[in-house]
């Protein structure tokens, strides 16, 4: 009697799931990184899971190709300023002259879980801007470059942004800088 192969093959030892955690960091950051380029709710979340994928994502590689997407287009300083907020609102009220147009200054401060959201913004784009994320580079040279007060200074460091971006691959910053030569 020919013997089964259950009873002819040594017992398998015990296999172990493989998981991200298993991972060389090498890959994990590159993961980490694509992530970042598509959704930075998701690279949140990653962080939050384990110490050391807290650790791989703060690298500026993942920062560096992180997407800014969800960020208004706003300078650095404006987040980081500790100013109120000030909002002007047009008003369509008459008034004795039968004018239509008023317009009104509203200043708030923030509550403490929006300048929690804030600190966090700032924090975010300030690592970007550390690791030389394109993508800021170029807003920050844009913003800079076109601001109506703008010093010579300003404007030398807002053409170096535009030149980083560009050499970093990012295309409007590219067509940009090109023009600015010109």
């Amino acid at each position: 009697m020919a013997d089964s192969p259950s009873t002819n093959c040594a017992m398998p030892k015990k296999q172990q799931n493989p998981s991200l955690e298993s991972l060389p960091t090498d890959l994990l950051l590159d993961i980490f990184a694509k992530v970042a380029f598509y959704s930075i709710e998701d690279i949140s979340y990653i962080k939050l899971t384990c110490k050391e994928f807290l650790r791989v994502a703060e690298h500026d590689y993942v920062y560096h190709n992180s997407s800014l997407e969800k960020f208004a287009l706003q300078p650095l300083e404006w987040i980081n300023s500790e100013k109120p907020f000030r909002h002007y609102v047009q008003v369509l009220s008459p008034n004795e002259e039968g004018s239509l147009n008023v317009i009104k200054v509203f200043e708030w401060k923030l509550t403490p879980e929006q300048r929690f959201n804030k600190e966090r913004q700032a924090y975010f784009l300030r690592r970007c801007k550390e690791s030389n994320n394109p993508k800021i580079m170029y807003r920050e040279g844009m913003l800079e470059y076109f601001r109506e007060t703008s010093s010579s200074s300003s404007i030398a460091l807002a053409f170096e942004n535009l030149k980083t971006a560009a050499l970093n691959g990012q295309d409007d910053a590219m067509y940009v800088y090109n023009m600015l030569l010109m």
